[in-house]
């Protein structure tokens, strides 16, 4: 499907419609699966959903009309033969399909007919590469929905005369990307001739920009190019999702921040080599915790630095020889001690553990090094043990306030160790300054690839 201005439009506004000659609805399973076929819809609704619409008639009234769905037990993951796949044909002939389409149960009148009706997550469709001189080439276009601010760096002429500064145009590895900031999206645009865009890229670079955005960048449309295929997918965006902007760590408003913005971004790409690593899941979690406010964001984000530290910077965690040596040294010490045989298992068991690389130590050697700053340890244990007891709900407004310092100092670390894992050597928002100002990183401590 080609994006024109009025489908555009049309989708930002949630008014978006396919009229479909023909849908099948297939059960997901194998053996004597229920299907309804039969002409419909799928409509774009306020909710920011994609609702489905579908004339069924019946062939099989004792199957189609009560199927045997809905028997899961509480608390299981409901199976895949639970939910439909989708086929359908456009009024231009575009095959659309989805998946997991849950089919509500129950029968509507008149009984020679069902009318079935449900949302879909992703819509997709994938055609032939048409007139296409170089199919070794890949193409990427996105529309990210909302207000988002991006460094401009080159100006856009008007339809009607006049000129706009409102596109930021960078180069990642070799590839030119084109973002525009519409009135109401974001357009992003890519082409390689080489073929250096796949799947991965297009979703690392949407991690990427939402880290630095702040907020989740769910992609409205995309069109992605590759080989032989064009694949189109529009998804559902629902309205009621919170997704309330966090603190960034790379300032993105000024023409002159365009460095830093394409420097943190090639520098995402090049560490992370496929979707979804664990920074970004961490990174995740602390954005949708800060939704619920201040209090379930700390927690998240002192146990967030901790799974980090241990995927990431295990190795500066671990004892020095000295303290390796005592334990092994004491064992048969302990081992020989007449004392109760409880307390003598505490004791080895601790011995035991010595070995073990400790998430405060390493924080504290990064500190020695010179790789983040000693107070921004401390802030992460005090808002650790803090986080781990009851709320205090009668704190004045100095403690308060310390509180809230620490999260931000702790927010800080977390940007800091994402930034230098992947060796980001620009400038960064300082959360644990008054004001966040700028700040730099010392890259000479040896990270953990």
């Amino acid at each position: 499907m080609d994006l024109n201005e009025k489908k555009l439009e049309l989708l930002l506004d949630n008014q978006f419609e396919v009229d479909c000659i023909q849908i099948d609805l297939k059960q997901q399973k194998d053996d004597d699966p229920i299907i309804y076929s039969g002409s419909g819809s799928i409509t774009q609704k306020s909710d920011g959903n994609l609702h489905l619409k579908l004339y069924h008639a019946f062939k099989d009234v004792t199957k189609e009309l009560m199927p045997k769905l809905g028997n899961t037990k509480p608390g299981k993951i409901i199976g895949k033969e639970e939910f439909f796949s989708m086929e359908a044909v456009d009024m231009s002939g575009n095959v659309w399909t989805a998946k997991d389409i849950s089919v509500p149960t129950g029968f509507s009148l008149p009984a020679s007919g069902k009318v079935v009706e449900s949302t879909i997550r992703n819509l997709i469709c994938e055609k032939d590469r048409e007139g296409v001189v170089n199919k070794c080439s890949s193409f990427l276009f996105l529309v990210i929905p909302g207000k988002h601010q991006i460094p401009c760096n080159e100006w856009e002429e008007g339809k009607g005369g006049g000129k706009s500064l409102n596109t930021c145009k960078i180069k990642i590895s070799g590839i030119e990307i084109v973002i525009k900031d519409r009135k109401n999206c974001l357009t992003v645009r890519a082409e390689d001739p080489s073929g250096g865009i796949n799947a991965s890229f297009k979703e690392r670079f949407i991690e990427a920009i939402s880290i630095v955005f702040g907020k989740l960048c769910p992609v409205l449309y995309s069109s992605y190019s590759e080989n032989d295929t064009r694949t189109t997918i529009i998804k559902s965006i629902p309205s009621a999702t919170p997704n309330q902007r966090i603190a960034t760590p790379i300032k993105h408003n000024a023409p002159w921040e365009v460095s830093n913005f394409q420097h943190f971004i090639e520098k995402y790409l090049n560490s992370f080599k496929v979707e979804h690593d664990v920074f970004f899941g961490y990174w995740h979690k602390i954005n949708r915790s800060w939704q619920g406010g201040i209090e379930s964001a700390a927690l998240t984000i002192s146990t967030a630095i901790e799974g980090i530290t241990k995927n990431y910077y295990s190795e500066y965690g671990l004892p020095d020889d000295e303290i390796v040596q005592q334990a092994e040294e004491a064992k048969p010490l302990v081992k020989n001690l007449t004392i109760g045989e409880r307390i003598k298992k505490r004791i080895q068991s601790s011995i035991g553990q010595v070995k073990s690389s400790s998430p405060k130590n390493a924080l504290y050697r990064l500190a020695g090094e010179g790789a983040v700053d000693k107070g921004l340890v401390d802030a992460w244990v005090s808002l650790r043990n803090k986080s781990a007891h009851a709320d205090n709900l009668d704190e004045d407004v100095e403690e308060l306030q310390s509180y809230i310092d620490d999260v931000y100092k702790c927010q800080n670390l977390f940007n800091v160790l994402l930034l230098l894992k992947i060796g980001f050597d620009g400038q960064y928002q300082d959360l644990s300054k008054d004001g966040w100002t700028d700040n730099s990183l010392a890259l000479d401590a040896e990270k953990e690839e």
